[in-house]
């Protein structure tokens, strides 16, 4: 059963293609199960802005989840733009553009 959700906005601009711009967000879950014991999540993010100045352009992803015992899980490419975790305690979304503006929605979802 969904208990709540969560949304972010990111933002991030670079103006010429030589320079990345990385943009981080960091959630930290609440639910109905102690924090200690994290939380059912899905993460998800999508581009909802996107003007490119250049050839390049930028991406979105869910770029890690924290498990309340052991080292986080991250993530480097863009095709993880929705994971789901079983017990999380904290999770981390990224925008990245390259001679671009761009906005992105990050969205988690947090089950009871």
């Amino acid at each position: 059963m969904l208990h709540h959700i969560d949304t972010a906005w990111l933002y991030a601009y670079s103006s010429d293609g030589s320079h990345q711009k990385d943009t981080y967000y960091t959630v930290f879950v609440s639910g109905p199960r102690p924090q200690r014991d994290g939380q059912a999540v899905l993460a998800q993010i999508s581009l909802s802005y996107l003007t490119t100045l250049s050839t390049f352009g930028a991406g979105a992803l869910v770029h890690s989840y924290t498990p309340p015992f052991g080292g986080e899980t991250q993530f480097h490419d863009y095709k993880y733009n929705s994971v789901s975790a079983p017990n999380a305690i904290a999770v981390t979304f990224a925008l990245e553009a390259r001679g671009a503006e761009a906005y992105a929605l990050a969205t988690l979802f947090v089950f009871a």
